[in-house]
């Protein structure tokens, strides 16, 4: 079994990773635009909005992500795992 060192990093770039999609996916199919910003500001980053409105749903990503490492013995099969079983969850959101 391979011990992962820090699995919690892992996890949280994943969520929000996901997260990014669904919310940039939302504001265009709304017909908005998730480059205009209101907080982010950075010319190389297209997804400005996405990242404005995100930030509301981080701490949703954060207690998942809290939740699997204190119930789980993390190995590399379990977060391939984990991955696929949340990503549909949070897509749901």
């Amino acid at each position: 079994m391979i011990i992962v060192k820090k699995p919690h990093n892992n996890l949280l770039n994943y969520g929000y990773a996901i997260l990014r999609a669904v919310i940039a996916r939302a504001l265009v199919s709304s017909g908005l635009l998730p480059t205009f910003d209101m907080h982010h500001h950075n010319r190389y980053n297209v997804y400005c909005l996405a990242d404005d409105i995100m930030e509301h749903y981080r701490p949703f990503v954060d207690r998942l992500v809290y939740e699997i490492v204190c119930t789980h013995v993390i190995d590399v099969e379990l977060i391939r795992d984990i991955l696929a079983r949340y990503a549909v969850f949070i897509i749901l959101l």
